[in-house]
């Protein structure tokens, strides 16, 4: 009787935390997007409504088109994804509703990766409401949404020693953003001796297959990376009609100010600095994903991002399990900051958090201290905080950002 009950327990915790909870999660998010006039968001709207009207050949025309004004529009996304959202538009899906799935999808494939790891429940539950990045991202972009889904998905198998469905959920996390792989490779170098166990059995099948959506992306990938340095507000290639919001848009940048002068410094830590490299050219790169011809490369940053990157590294070096991770920390330590500041440190908190929450799932028994707690109870609170301010600016501001 005592092992039916705690079987029956078990499985509605089960039933809870899989199921239940993604999808209030879900349903709330879906009722903010009412709210929502954010860039992204309105971006994928009108890229399914223009797919609605158009063929497949039509859709890859990039491929076909003697000239340029014969593109469709959104020929810079990974051809996977432009493929599903095709399909989508063909089947009149509902765009709030495959929102709320994808949603569900990325809140699922997260709890499952950190389910029974050596925290409580409280501490799971905690991870999740706090999830400040995580909703960002489910209220403004169905790509990154669905992209880190398949993210979370095959580090669950992963941890399940399923190499089979880790391989196939990371070929197709890439293949709808490529730009999900470099996470894979800083986690690879953090994780380097568990790298080394995956490559035990079949080395070279599965190094082709970690190798090929790279391959198959590789001008997507430098497209995007060198297309990010020194950023500006219209490098995607989109244009948005969207209701004037003029004066709520000048109060937002009047607080701004206001907080600039009356805090000590502020500016000096927001402040940009750019510092000139050199220029580069990549003739292979196709025009589609980014024009790359004397392309001047740039060191940009501001302070308060260096001090973004060494607080979140530092909680996530205290996660790492012995003095072999962490020797190669100081190698991951270098490359992720070399990355971001070629970047202008575009998503840099959104990629080091889903470093720490990968790194969580890889804790075991006996590993966890009070200092852990400590670091996960910080990054909650700052997590509850975001959320908190991302409710105002959607509220009043009606955008993410």
């Amino acid at each position: 009787m005592l092992k039916i009950d705690k079987f029956n327990f078990e499985n509605k915790k089960k039933i809870f935390y899989f199921f239940l909870f993604p999808f209030l999660f879900s349903i709330s998010l879906y009722f903010l997007n009412i709210f929502n006039t954010h860039g992204d968001y309105l971006f994928f709207l009108e890229v399914l409504e223009d797919y609605k009207k158009y063929n497949l050949i039509e859709v890859f025309s990039n491929y076909t088109a003697v000239t340029e004004d014969q593109v469709v529009g959104y020929s810079s996304a990974e051809d996977f994804f432009r493929l599903i959202l095709f399909i989508i538009a063909k089947t009149n899906l509902n765009y709030h509703l495959l929102n709320f799935i994808f949603t569900f999808f990325l809140f699922q494939s997260l709890i499952l990766t950190l389910y029974n790891k050596p925290f409580s429940n409280f501490i799971l539950f905690l991870i999740i409401i706090s999830n400040f990045y995580l909703t960002s991202i489910g209220l403004a972009s169905i790509k990154n949404t669905l992209g880190l889904s398949l993210f979370f998905y095959s580090f669950y198998f992963y941890r399940k020693n399923n190499n089979y469905y880790f391989l196939i959920f990371y070929f197709l996390a890439l293949s709808i953003s490529i730009y999900i792989a470099f996470i894979y490779i800083f986690i690879a170098i953090l994780k380097f001796r568990d790298f080394l166990d995956f490559l035990q059995k079949f080395k070279i099948l599965k190094i082709l297959i970690l190798l090929l959506p790279i391959f198959m992306n590789i001008e997507l990938l430098l497209g995007k990376l060198v297309g990010y340095n020194n950023a500006s507000p219209d490098r995607q290639n989109k244009t948005l009609i969207i209701e004037d919001r003029s004066e709520n848009l000048d109060l937002k940048k009047n607080l701004y100010n206001s907080l600039k002068k009356n805090v000590y410094d502020f500016e000096f830590l927001t402040k940009n600095r750019s510092i000139y490299l050199f220029k580069i050219t990549l003739d292979f790169v196709e025009k589609r994903h980014s024009t790359i011809i004397e392309k001047p490369i740039y060191i940009n940053f501001s302070i308060i991002d260096i001090i973004k990157f060494l607080i979140f590294n530092i909680i996530i070096y205290f996660f790492l399990n012995n003095n072999y991770e962490k020797i190669f920390f100081y190698i991951y330590l270098l490359l992720s900051f070399c990355f971001f500041i070629l970047i202008d440190f575009e998503r840099q908190t959104l990629i080091l958090y889903i470093i720490f929450l990968t790194i969580l799932s890889f804790l075991k028994k006996n590993n966890l201290q009070i200092k852990h707690y400590i670091f996960i109870y910080f990054v909650s609170i700052y997590g509850i905080i975001k959320t908190i301010l991302l409710l105002f600016n959607l509220f009043i501001y009606n955008e993410v950002y």
